[in-house]
């Protein structure tokens, strides 16, 4: 649906606009593509479109985008971004959802205080039914001489930033002082549960 762009730079002007060239609108109308293609293709588009000068302009507005924590399975959705949704494991969504609820912090070497918090909500978000299975996650995470929380929490820092850029992931991430409270920076009147 894209020009064949020979300077590079104008595949970032197509991006911007979300147009189609005169050209490519009569060739589409010549191999009769259904309306629904053409509608969910101009829907991609500008979705595209929304997500890139949203994250471009963030820098100059530095505007704080918003959390939206949607159904049973409390999937993580930016809306500003036109709902993108960060993939987090069961487990990893399950420990950023531990340090949604305290917005305060917590210390790592604390986090086996909130293990029945941790514990029902690995329950609810597993898809597994073998209870050891997920105990032994729980345990894992909640020992103080395993890394299995550290790692759980590099993963969540680099999924937000592969899907928003360094710059804004900041205020979604989980961080904090070594030794210190972690937390995520996120205004809470901009987190958004919804079932």
């Amino acid at each position: 649906m894209m020009d064949f762009c020979e300077r590079k730079e104008e595949i970032t002007l197509k991006m911007r606009t979300a147009d189609i060239c005169s050209d490519c609108q009569k060739h589409i109308q010549k191999s009769e593509v259904s309306f629904q293609y053409i509608r969910y293709m101009l829907d991609i588009m500008e979705a595209i479109r929304k997500q890139l000068l949203f994250k471009e302009r963030y820098g100059m507005l530095k505007q704080s985008a918003s959390l939206f924590v949607k159904e049973h399975l409390k999937h993580l959705y930016i809306p500003e971004l036109g709902m993108l949704k960060i993939n987090l494991t069961p487990l990893e969504r399950s420990v950023y959802l531990l340090f949604l609820n305290h917005p305060e912090g917590i210390k790592l070497s604390e986090i086996s205080k909130h293990r029945e918090e941790l514990s029902a909500l690995v329950h609810q978000l597993s898809r597994s039914d073998d209870k050891l299975v997920i105990e032994s996650g729980i345990d894992s995470l909640c020992k103080s001489n395993s890394n299995s929380l550290s790692k759980k929490l590099a993963r969540i820092k680099s999924k937000f930033e592969k899907h928003l850029g360094i710059d804004l992931a900041v205020q979604y991430i989980i961080s904090g002082p070594n030794g210190g409270e972690k937390k995520i920076n996120l205004e809470p009147s901009k987190i958004i549960f919804k079932d």
